[in-house]
């Protein structure tokens, strides 16, 4: 324990530089982010894990809005690690490659192509701009033959995952995905703006209805656990606020998961959502996220009973 107690001061003169540490009592004094002070006025127990500014008051039981507040992704992760809560997200091993049958183009006006621009623009309701800027494309032949294929980039522009979805009227698998795991990646991240609120829903096809909209993150029908890349970057990047906005029969989804980022001081926040959001207009869909609601302990309570 002694150990830990020593990485935990460590990280905070990272942090705060210029600190006193008490190891009897396991207290730390620094100077106070909030306001200038000549002495060290914010009070850190890295035992307790609590901290409180005696003249201006900030603090809180608990150290990670004091992290959030202060500290860079690293020191946050460090810390976290001292207080057992490591983050299980791994690096994606195997390399993701397009078919070579992958056509982008879609001004080859074969059958395959016109099936797949009604499936987009008729039935997705999406526009040419948004196609073009996700590299929507198809193939005519080989495994994922007769399909839409609808890749998804990291933040170096290298394709990290794709999903394909039947649109010639076969019955052998409606979607069909790339063979690689979706927990190690965050669909389309290269697009994603971490200053700025996420908004977490269910499928691809909803993150392409509301491109427009900033952050609209899709989990790809699966549970966000902290094993989840998106899950990390959620808690180590302290976002702003993040919108639940799943499918409405995944109601009891919704609240582990927002359940999981609360424990981790996340602002989250439940979108009522009466049709599934591609279901409805971009306009409706940022409408429903003004209609958010923040829960609580007992607010999550009662939803996951009445969801049963």
């Amino acid at each position: 324990m002694h150990e830990v107690l020593e990485e935990r001061y460590e990280i905070l003169e990272e942090i705060f530089g210029n600190t006193y540490y008490n190891r009897g009592n396991g207290e730390v004094l620094a100077f106070c982010p909030k306001h200038t002070h000549r002495k060290r006025k914010l009070s850190i127990n890295v035992r307790k894990n609590a901290f409180r500014c005696w003249t201006c008051g900030y603090g809180g039981q608990k150290i990670f809005t004091l992290l959030w507040d202060n500290a860079n992704k690293n020191q946050r992760k460090r810390y976290l690690k001292t207080l057992g809560i490591e983050l299980k997200q791994t690096e994606q091993i195997k390399r993701v490659e397009l078919p070579e049958e992958y056509v982008f183009s879609m001004k080859f006006k074969s059958p395959v192509a016109m099936m797949v621009e009604k499936h987009l623009y008729d039935e997705m309701g999406l526009d040419p701009e948004v196609v073009l800027q996700n590299k929507i494309g198809y193939c005519e032949s080989g495994f994922y033959a007769g399909r839409a294929l609808f890749p998804s980039f990291d933040t170096k522009g290298d394709l990290n995952y794709y999903i394909t979805r039947r649109v010639d009227g076969g019955d052998y698998k409606k979607y069909l995905d790339c063979a690689a795991e979706k927990y190690p990646i965050i669909y389309n991240e290269i697009f994603v703006d971490w200053s700025k609120p996420v908004i977490v829903v269910e499928a691809v096809k909803a993150h392409l209805k509301h491109f427009r909209v900033p952050n609209v993150i899709p989990i790809m029908g699966t549970y966000m656990t902290e094993e989840h890349k998106l899950f990390e970057e959620i808690v180590i990047r302290n976002c702003p606020v993040v919108f639940i906005a799943l499918d409405k029969e995944a109601k009891r989804k919704s609240m582990d998961i927002m359940k999981k980022l609360s424990s981790y001081n996340v602002d989250v926040r439940l979108t009522p959502l009466e049709r599934q959001p591609d279901q409805i207009s971009t306009g409706e869909f940022l409408d429903r996220l003004m209609e958010s609601k923040k829960f609580d302990k007992d607010d999550m309570l009662r939803e996951r009973l009445l969801a049963l």
